[in-house]
């Protein structure tokens, strides 16, 4: 009796040992996503008045990610750039999306850099300033560490490769405006001419295919790569 009753109690013992692991690995998981926080403090401003912003950054990053992504499934779908597809869209002239465009850079552009914007404002340049040293706000970092030069971290998701992703589209996204009123091409026909190929049918198959296995590529490996939550330098970015 007493080795039946010694038995159950080592069995019950053993049972949370071996629960621990999976255990422990979920609440790991859970304090890796309550690493990555937004910064409540970081500078708010009147979504009608523009403004250079840590915050507004961050957004047109992710709109530019976002219209990029829309572009290409466009492209592949009308053969076309970003102004075309919005002729066909909203029935609009050329030379009237074109407009739209050059209006809404220069609103927003003059206006973020007017003297009177938030943008000089003490409590936004204070709060730009909490930003790690990095592109481009040490532009020594090319010479002193130039493994650090794109502001990115290692592979997976991670605030710092948010920015630089998001940057990117912005430059891409304005470009391909730039590209199709100089050339009338979208910018993978654009990209067709240099490689010598010519954008048919099997070409923008062929981009279609790449979009889908990139982007299970990609969410894949920013899962897999654990970047073990944000760390001291990512923190303030946004």
């Amino acid at each position: 009796m007493g080795l039946m009753s010694a038995s159950r109690t080592r069995t019950a013992s053993a049972r949370p040992a071996r629960l621990a692991a999976p255990c422990t690995s979920r609440a790991r998981s859970l304090r890796v996503v309550a690493q990555v926080k937004v910064d409540e403090t970081a500078k708010e401003v009147n979504p009608a008045i523009p403004a250079f912003t840590r915050r507004r950054e961050v957004f047109a990053g992710r709109l530019a990610m976002f219209g990029w992504l829309a572009e290409t499934i466009g492209e592949i779908l009308l053969r076309t750039g970003p102004i075309g597809q919005l002729e066909y869209i909203l029935g609009f002239e050329r030379n009237t999306v074109i407009a739209l465009f050059v209006g809404i850079v220069l609103f927003n552009g003059i206006g973020a850099a007017f003297p009177n914007s938030p943008t000089w404002s003490k409590s936004n340049q204070e709060d730009v300033a909490k930003r790690p040293d990095g592109p481009p706000q040490d532009s020594n970092i090319l010479v002193n560490k130039p493994g650090q030069a794109l502001g990115i971290t290692r592979p997976g998701f991670s605030k710092q490769n948010e920015l630089f992703v998001g940057r990117t589209g912005m430059l891409g996204f304005l470009a391909a405006v730039v590209a199709e009123v100089l050339y009338n091409k979208g910018p993978w026909a654009m990209i067709a001419s240099f490689i010598g190929q010519t954008p048919d049918d099997g070409y923008y198959r062929l981009i279609g295919y790449g979009l889908g296995i990139s982007a299970i590529a990609i969410t894949v490996l920013g899962y897999t790569l654990d970047n073990g939550g944000e760390d001291e330098t990512g923190k303030d970015i946004y």
